[in-house]
């Protein structure tokens, strides 16, 4: 097991200190003189040579960290040992960690210095420490023993950085059942190895090994085998205490080892039960009266400790529930040992292990005033569960009012919508806040109260003293106004809200609020001022990596977009920002998801928009937002109920009016609207076509009263209704054409119902209205689904001279090493970064040229981010996209940047008209590169031999051609055998001047000077 010792052990410390010591959380557990081999428990761990991530799951007494830290002993290359404690439960602590665990191990953190400091989100966090990470010449091993001290957003950090690190990099993490780290993803993508309780039992000869330590007989083995069913702990404490006859809980086999301590010993030794690690030290400053030598006489003893090293210990388990629940008997004891434990992890900056150590103490007061000094960073990386984390021990009586609106929101925003709405209800009834009133108009208007939400803002409006408070009211009532239609009052709030947050110089809250402003120009048809905001919104968010900010932004750029015809930068935009919700944001999935769905009907994947909005409406469902499950029922609902699939369609339609219900005065405008269109469609598919008319004419009429728009869906049943009647008319096309002017995104509306309405389309291009438009419609619903061609396109020049140009337009790609990194990247697509670094940068060690080739990336985004930008064509990604992999294995080329290259098109052509007009010199003139002079002479060869092989295809019948490239192919090739076909050609074709100079360039050639034919004789 590692922590039963015998009497041979050589002294603890107690009596003795070095004078330097090493923390002891980073370095691996020493071995006691005597332990039990986990052999078996080593074989399986080399099994998973290959999973990223291998985890140890199971309950105290498991011998999990003994079988780890065996392991990492027997390892040739160094293992990076961290002991995790409950500050890691901060994502930006457990990364603070990983990075001081790296640099103890000699691993170059350059990126990480540069950004520890500053503050930034969790993503570019991740960024920095998998770019050293990954950037590190062999191969890392992490443990990380301890997992169950990691909060929830702590362990999806964790999983994300996992995720960045690549083939060769393994994590080893030991944690109790139930703890929030899952390594279910790796195990499904064969990453994985999960090594159980039952994998950790001791087998029945691990039971007769340990026994013979004990000096027992194999029988006694056998029986304490079989009671504690090879739980270790069991087994070797109840050897040790030759307790076999029936099995005995552990905390009585411990109490026997304690019976055995000197009474000076025993009688103290419950005080120990406050800290996790003991030393005579960490006693000593609790002034705790133990006498000198006592943690010798414990470790004599055999009490089950685990050893850090430097004279420290870690008690099982086992041992502290024991002492726990001794110490307790004497409360006051009990809760002052507590307070000095928190003043000290205070002082060390350990504010979450301090806040539980007041609460035990009974001191909420001082753990209130510590959580208090945490809101902020709260707020700021919306890390709402590790909020919840830090206060839900606190007893909600006792939590102070801002305190307890800060948990109400906390659960609201993690999906424990009913626990934060009553929390918050409660402190209304008790000391209203602001933010309860916040967090109470969020849940109003995520169940479409709008008349609670205003309600419920203007309160928290008239106690807000905060600007934070005020700026995040101020965006809700803009959305509010927005949302009942009074959209001048609505804008002029928002401007508000952006201007107090331009103030404060908050980015979190200029984003929140530049979206919603955005949003309500868009209602006022400004759609070009719109995309501004959201785009300057959109860069600030992906700059701080704030998910969850971003999520609104990125909602509406895709919308706008699809408008703009821009469908394949829509699909990407909301792929790359799933990606980022499911790691950073998980509430956010189901809204990205609906977004998603309506953008592939527009590429005309109906199907597939269809499953992907039934997933949205459920899981928006489940968190208890009907609104905006509502937006995602549209995705799904109309074409179910025109493929005749209508039992399913009002299925989940009556759930909404449910929910909603279907009172005008209570609905949003968007609402009210979206419940009489889908009344007028399940109207028309029973036949009821004059109800049908009566709905459409409510939800026309208000739509044209408020946004002064037309609803395409609502527009062609109405329309295909009168051409069913007879009806048909100019104006009801000049309808459906309007509601697709001023809202050109509803193209993909069209697209999912289109062939229940293409003899409606077919009848306005037959009568004449509006034909072209109507007709290319028809196209575009009848195309098949695939992706649009690239819309930027990005030309390298690198041949005479080295340039980049977009769309024609020339422009700066960054310093030469970037650009020429990207044009071996092109040249060489199936290339690594490894390769890519050592040929670009073969002048520098591998460690340092992977470096210059991450800085070598970001500069091309930026650069290339700013260019587009400067030409007006924003686009939604990098050049260059994120990989997956230790040394990034490849660069990911954006494919919705088409990139062509003078260099790749000559050598993969044999035209030598083409060869001529693209060869404007030699390849990268000014790159001393091993790798671009091999390159420049495999294409000076190509273009010698495209020429000459042209020269003999066309000699028949134009010789003069075939002369002038036999020219240039001599002055390229500088050989004697290129100018004796010169030679050849030009005393067959009596141009005796030009055989002169040829053969005088040959002479030239053997006196090892370089002839250049054409300046010696000129064909013109």
């Amino acid at each position: 097991m590692g922590w039963l010792a015998y009497p041979m052990l050589p002294p603890s410390g107690s009596s003795g200190e070095r004078r330097m010591r090493q923390n002891t959380r980073f370095v691996v557990p020493t071995a006691l003189p005597v332990e039990l081999d986990r052999s078996h428990v080593h074989a399986l761990i080399s099994r998973g040579v290959n999973a990223k991530v291998v985890l140890l799951v199971a309950p105290s007494g498991y011998g999990k960290t003994t079988a780890l830290a065996q392991w990492a002993r027997q390892q040739t290359l160094p293992v990076i040992w961290l002991r995790l404690n409950e500050e890691d439960r901060d994502p930006k602590t457990l990364f603070t960690d990983l990075a001081q665990a790296s640099a103890l191990a000699r691993v170059r953190m350059e990126t990480w210095d540069r950004v520890s400091l500053l503050d930034l989100s969790r993503e570019q966090l991740i960024a920095a420490l998998a770019t050293d990470l990954n950037a590190h010449d062999t191969d890392l091993t992490f443990i990380l023993d301890g997992g169950e001290h990691l909060g929830s957003d702590a362990a999806r950090a964790l999983t994300n950085l996992l995720t960045e690190l690549g083939k060769g990099h393994r994590v080893l993490i030991a944690q109790h059942e139930a703890s929030p780290f899952n390594a279910a993803p790796f195990v499904a993508r064969g990453e994985g190895l999960l090594i159980s309780a039952n994998n950790l039992a001791f087998t029945p000869e691990d039971t007769r090994a340990a026994a013979r330590q004990f000096g027992a007989q194999d029988q006694a083995s056998t029986a304490v085998q079989q009671q504690y069913q090879g739980w270790p702990a069991g087994v070797m404490l109840a050897l040790h205490t030759q307790q076999s006859s029936m099995p005995v809980p552990a905390t009585a086999l411990v109490q026997e080892v304690v019976n055995t301590l000197p009474p000076e010993v025993r009688q103290v030794l419950p005080y120990l039960a406050v800290l996790s690690t003991w030393s005579a030290e960490e006693a000593r400053s609790l002034s705790i009266p133990l006498p000198v030598g006592w943690l010798d006489a414990v470790l004599r003893a055999g009490l089950p400790l685990t050893p850090l090293g430097e004279g420290k210990f870690a008690p099982h388990d086992v041992v502290r529930e024991l002492l726990t629940r001794q110490l307790k008997q004497d409360l006051d004891l009990w809760r002052v040992l507590h307070f000095k434990v928190g003043q000290q992890a205070e002082a060390q900056g350990q504010p979450y292990s301090a806040v539980r150590h007041y609460v035990q103490a009974g001191r909420e007061d001082l753990a209130m005033r510590l959580a208090e000094e945490l809101v902020p960073r709260w707020y700021r990386a919306a890390d709402w569960l590790l909020a919840r984390e830090a206060l839900e021990p606190i007893p909600n009586v006792q939590l102070t009012a801002p305190l307890r609106s800060i948990l109400a929101l906390a659960l609201l925003e993690t999906g424990e919508t009913e626990r934060g709405r009553e929390l918050a209800q409660e402190q209304l009834r008790s000391l209203p806040t602001p933010t309860a009133h916040l967090t109470l108009s969020l849940d109003s208007y995520r169940t479409g109260d709008l008349p609670a939400m205003i309600q419920h803002i203007e309160a928290g409006l008239a106690l807000a003293t905060e600007q934070r408070d005020v700026i995040q009211l101020l965006r809700f009532k803009a959305a509010y106004l927005q949302g009942v239609s009074r959209i001048d009052e609505g804008l002029a709030v928002a401007d508000e809200a952006v201007q107090r947050a331009e103030a404060m110089g908050d980015a979190s809250l200029k984003i929140a609020t530049l979206s919603i402003r955005a949003y309500i120009l868009e209602q006022k048809q400004e759609r070009e001022l719109a995309l501004r905001d959201h785009e300057r919104a959109y860069q600030a968010g992906q700059q701080l990596g704030l998910t969850n900010r971003l999520m609104p932004v990125v909602d509406r750029m895709a919308l706008l977009y699809v408008g703009k015809d821009r469908i394949t930068e829509a699909v990407q935009l909301l792929e790359s920002f799933l990606i980022a919700c499911e790691r950073n944001y998980p509430i956010g999935v189901p809204t990205t998801q609906r977004r998603l769905a309506q953008v592939r009907h527009a590429q005309g994947k109906t199907d597939d928009g269809v499953v992907i909005a039934r997933q949205a409406f459920e899981e928006l469902l489940r968190q208890e937002n009907p609104n905006t499950a509502s937006d995602a029922l549209v995705y799904f609902f109309y074409t179910e109920v025109l493929r005749g699939q209508k039992l399913e369609a009002t299925l989940a339609f009556d759930r909404i009016r449910v929910l909603l219900g279907e009172e005008k005065s209570k609905l949003s405008t968007i609402s009210w609207i979206r419940n009489r269109e889908a009344n007028a469609y399940l109207s028309y598919v029973d036949g009821r076509l004059d109800d049908a008319l009566n709905y459409l004419d409510e939800a026309i009429t208000e739509n044209l009263k408020v946004y002064n728009v037309r609803n395409v869906l609502s527009e062609l049943l109405k329309a295909e209704i009168r051409r069913r009647e007879g009806r048909l008319t100019r104006s009801d096309a000049d309808a459906v054409l309007e509601a697709l002017q001023k809202r050109p995104e509803d193209v993909a509306e069209v697209r999912m119902v289109h062939p229940h309405f293409e003899p409606l389309l077919r009848e306005f291009v037959k009568q004449g209205w509006s034909t072209s438009v109507f007709r290319s419609l028809l196209e575009r619903c009848l195309m098949t689904a695939e992706s649009a061609a690239p819309q930027v396109h990005l030309e390298l020049t690198t041949l005479g001279r080295v340039k980049a140009a977009v769309n024609d337009q020339e422009i700066r790609l960054g310093h030469v090493s970037a650009v020429e990194a990207l044009v071996y990247r092109v040249l060489h697509p199936t290339a690594r970064q490894d390769q890519l670094a050592d040929e670009v940068w073969g002048g520098a060690d591998l460690k340092r040229a992977r470096q210059s080739g991450h800085t070598a990336r970001s500069t091309l985004n930026a650069s290339f981010r700013e260019a587009v930008k400067s030409l007006g064509i924003p686009i939604a990604t990098d050049l260059i996209l994120p990989s997956q992999g230790r040394r990034n294995p490849e660069w990911v080329l954006n494919t919705a940047v088409q990139i062509t290259c003078d260099a790749l098109t000559i050598v993969e052509s044999r035209d030598p008209k083409e060869v001529l007009r693209l060869y404007g010199g030699p390849f990268l003139p000014d790159s001393a590169s091993e790798w671009a002079g091999h390159y420049r002479e495999v294409i000076h060869k190509h273009v010698v031999q495209v020429l000459h092989e042209g020269a003999a295809h066309v000699e028949p019948h134009d010789p003069q051609t075939a002369l002038a490239w036999l020219v240039k192919a001599a002055d390229l090739a500088q050989t004697p055998e290129a100018f004796e076909r010169v030679v050849r050609l030009s005393r067959q074709m009596g141009e005796s001047a030009l055989t002169r100079a040829a053969e005088q360039a040959i002479h030239s050639l053997k006196a090892g000077e370089v002839a250049i034919l054409s300046r010696l004789y000129s064909l013109n």
